[in-house]
């Protein structure tokens, strides 16, 4: 099941009358165009997820390929770290790294640190050079992380993108009155098939947040 990026009193605040129709049938309806919404967006946006994993509880932990150097890129975002292994090899043993010795930042689209929108997530885990490891190893799946995951929230305009979506869907529904119609012979109203202004917003931006990342 696909977690909506909007929920069904957000997309009513955006109804064109004032008061629409809240019926059981009409709400099962907009649920699942903003599912489809959501999962619209996921393709456009290329594998870029924008819910926090995991959404509560315990810590994920994931392995990551090593790039050398000092810093370790998570463009798919990391929201909190609880824990750091590194390994020579991938037949070699773990090593834990002391937390004090790492930290995250945001370096998004900037090729220098700054300060992280706090709807954002960090982007890059970097050592400081305080401890006797100062680098990271260069291969594939050398970098174990635990923590939680890409964004802390979703974003405004990712939200703003899905129901937007949503309500070109549902003014295509025929249980939905005054969207705009087309001929009496395609036996329904139509409406554009290109992605709202929103939409192409939110995938530009998306794809524009590490152009600056040279490191």
């Amino acid at each position: 099941m696909t977690i909506p990026f909007a929920s069904v009193d957000e997309l009513l605040l955006h109804a064109p009358v004032p008061d629409p129709d809240r019926s059981p049938e009409k709400l099962v309806r907009m649920q699942l165009a903003l599912e489809e919404a959501t999962e619209q967006l996921l393709d456009e946006l290329g594998g870029v997820r924008l819910h926090r994993s995991p959404a509560t509880g315990q810590d994920e932990v994931r392995t990551f390929d090593a790039p050398g150097g000092r810093v370790l890129h998570v463009h798919g975002g990391i929201v909190a770290l609880a824990g750091v292994r590194i390994r020579a090899s991938v037949t070699s043993d773990w090593e834990t790294i002391d937390l004090a010795d790492v930290r995250l930042e945001y370096w998004a689209n900037t090729g220098q640190p700054h300060a992280k929108p706090s709807d954002e997530p960090y982007d890059h885990l970097v050592f400081v050079g305080t401890g006797t490891r100062t680098t990271f190893p260069r291969g594939t799946a050398l970098v174990e992380l635990t923590g939680a995951y890409e964004w802390p929230l979703v974003p405004q305009r990712a939200v703003k993108a899905s129901i937007d979506i949503a309500r070109q869907a549902l003014a295509a529904d025929p249980a939905f009155g005054g969207g705009p119609q087309g001929p009496p012979e395609l036996g329904r109203p139509q409406v554009p098939n290109r992605l709202p202004l929103s939409a192409f917003n939110l995938k530009m931006a998306m794809a524009r947040r590490f152009v600056g990342c040279h490191i």
